[in-house]
């Protein structure tokens, strides 16, 4: 027989059905001027994350050739926060894991985090992931089994 190890009490409480339907969690909408049908979830999960529209996150990017697909990289998200007067909270290359693990292990309620998992980038909080195919919770996620790479948060703007 299989030992099956139980879960913490606050995963299962987070985890439960009713919170997974819970309302839309403050901060994540789809940035106003989202093109859809666009190779671009960095671009997405910036301004969703600097809560800023579509248009002012990508001229945040530095400016790249007209073949430009939308890939972006971790210098050209720093670059982008930056231009956009966001100031990097914290930031790590995590251990292999999925993003629904990461979530339900390391994210912290009322946290807004970018997450680039394998090939793909999105932000997520409270139990709710978005990319640039709109919001939906964790255990509906397409991706929820991709593997985290990197986390990023903010510091709270200044006033």
């Amino acid at each position: 027989m299989r030992h099956v190890k139980p879960e913490p009490l606050d995963i299962m409480i987070r985890n439960a059905p009713e919170n997974k339907t819970a309302e839309v969690p403050v901060g994540m909408s789809m940035p106003e001027g989202t093109p859809g049908g666009l190779p671009n979830c960095g671009i997405v999960a910036i301004a969703v994350l600097a809560g800023v529209s579509y248009a002012e996150a990508l001229a945040a990017f530095p400016k790249r050739n007209g073949h430009w697909k939308g890939r972006t990289t971790t210098g050209a998200r720093r670059f982008a926060l930056f231009n956009l007067n966001r100031e990097v909270d914290e930031h790590e290359w995590t251990p292999r894991m999925t993003l629904q693990r990461w979530m339900d292990e390391h994210a912290t309620p009322g946290v807004t985090y970018f997450i680039r998992t394998s090939g793909h980038a999105q932000t997520v909080r409270n139990g709710h992931v978005i990319d640039q195919k709109g919001m939906v919770p964790i255990s509906e996620y397409w991706g929820r089994r991709k593997f985290v790479k990197e986390m990023m948060t903010l510091k709270p703007k200044s006033v």
